[in-house]
């Protein structure tokens, strides 16, 4: 197995134990745990492989987790202030911290209904123009992902406004990778941010 594999099923790993997705805003993920959790109760704002903690009444990010860089951190400020109650109105939890979303059973395949995270591999991947990647899966999706507004508003991803920085790609069955630019993108990710293609 290359490095590079390794890298991207670590952090994978580190992200799929009983992971439930909440919503996608700016590039952040923004989930909660269903189970093995801790109090306070919480949300999870992942981030280019960081995972910060921010508390789900107050917004309070939680200082003994990943703390994200400043303008992401911002975003998550203006998540609670606008979509948090609309994203989380559903969502009870245990007195443990575990979270729980009526009529969802978090053992069955994810989809639009049940936002549970699995694994999903990926067969093939093109790089097209746009910044648009074009995506396999091996689940028999077929998905296109635009990054243009990921780019314009992410400083991290900078580099990709250059088409041929962008081309300039490794994919495995996890992710996809730049690796001159130490930037990467888990197959989940992929997934949930691409838009379905009817073949």
């Amino acid at each position: 197995m290359r490095k590079n594999d390794e890298t991207i099923i670590s952090k994978v790993a580190k992200r799929i134990e009983a992971l439930a997705n909440i919503d996608e805003y700016h590039g952040i993920s923004i989930k909660v745990r269903t189970k093995n959790e801790h109090n306070p109760p919480h949300v999870h704002a992942i981030y280019n492989g960081l995972d910060a903690s921010f508390d789900a009444e107050t917004g309070e990010w939680l200082e003994n987790t990943s703390r994200l860089p400043p303008s992401q951190m911002k975003r998550m400020t203006e998540w609670f202030k606008t979509r948090k109650d609309e994203k989380m109105k559903n969502w009870t939890h245990d007195e443990h911290g575990n979270w729980k979303k009526a009529n969802i059973d978090f053992m069955k395949p994810w989809s639009k209904e049940n936002d549970f995270m699995p694994l999903i591999a990926i067969q093939k991947l093109i790089p097209c123009d746009g910044h648009v990647l074009e995506i396999w899966f091996e689940n028999g999706d077929h998905k296109m992902y635009d990054m243009t507004e990921d780019i314009a508003t992410d400083m991290q991803l900078e580099p990709l406004m250059d088409e041929s920085n962008f081309r300039k790609l490794t994919f495995t069955r996890f992710g996809v990778s730049w690796e001159d630019f130490d930037i990467d993108i888990d197959s989940f990710g992929l997934y949930v941010n691409g838009k379905e293609v009817n073949d």
